[in-house]
């Protein structure tokens, strides 16, 4: 490729074409980096002209119309950790603090009925009375077994007593050895009889106390199931006491609530 200088049209022949060399620019990797940067700058700077004029001209048209710029706002709060309350409503039964129901632990009549459907009562209080003669009577002579076997016991231990005396004796022969062997025994077949029939007399006194029904604690009568005369069986229900100055709530909790109930 050839540039010139064209000559004038009128003076064409006194000019003459002169060949010049072509001069190449070349971009090197240093020259791409800055042309990027510069072209990358004023893209920046002509948005923000843009843009400045725009809000300015938006702000300018709302402070003609009368409008008041308003800010956004958004809603905070404080992220902390709590306890996770939960009320829940469920039925609940209040219940005296103690109840009990007095059954007959012997057969018999019901000589007496000393408490009726609210009286107040108090801790070992006699409220009914069982009559049972066989109980008596079966009392009655344990007593008197233990009498016998104890006069019983006591001459066998006396024999004894004495045969032992007598064979410490510096006299020998008074005293055979299997005579004071068979005292010996005697005695203590005597003592263990003796025990036998004490023991004997006590569950007799035992069964006697229970044709005495009394209170197990301070309350009140609530039920009452049969009155003087009746004929009663072992295990027959014949009153009810309650404790009532204090109650007890009875409530069903479900399972899933059952961790949380107590705090």
């Amino acid at each position: 490729m050839y540039t010139g200088c064209w000559p004038e049209e009128r003076n064409i022949s006194r000019y003459r074409w002169i060949p010049m060399t072509p001069t190449v620019k070349i971009m090197t990797s240093d020259n791409m980096k800055y042309f990027i940067r510069f072209r990358s700058a004023a893209t920046c700077a002509l948005l923000v002209l843009f843009t400045a004029c725009g809000s300015g001209g938006n702000q300018d048209a709302k402070i003609v119309s009368g409008e008041v710029p308003v800010m956004d706002t958004l809603p905070v709060f404080i992220l902390r950790t709590d306890t996770l309350k939960k009320m829940l409503e469920l039925p609940g039964e209040l219940l005296p603090y103690e109840q009990t129901d007095l059954y007959a632990k012997v057969s018999g009549f019901v000589r007496t009925m000393k408490v009726d459907i609210g009286d107040r009562v108090h801790k070992g209080q006699t409220l009914a009375v069982i009559e049972a003669p066989e109980i008596n009577t079966q009392f009655v002579q344990a007593e008197s077994a233990i009498q016998a076997a104890k006069a019983k016991w006591t001459a066998s231990k006396d024999n004894y007593d004495r045969l032992f005396r007598a064979s410490q004796s510096p006299s020998p022969g008074i005293v055979a050895p299997v005579d004071l062997v068979s005292a010996g025994n005697l005695m203590m077949a005597d003592s263990a009889t003796y025990e036998a029939v004490r023991q004997q007399a006590k569950a007799y006194k035992e069964v006697s106390g229970y044709l005495y029904i009394t209170s197990p604690f301070d309350g009140v009568i609530t039920a009452r199931k049969t009155d003087p005369g009746a004929l009663v069986g072992a295990g027959t229900m014949l009153l009810t006491v309650q404790y009532n100055k204090t109650l007890r709530l009875r409530v069903a909790v479900p399972e899933m609530y059952v961790a949380a109930a107590g705090k």
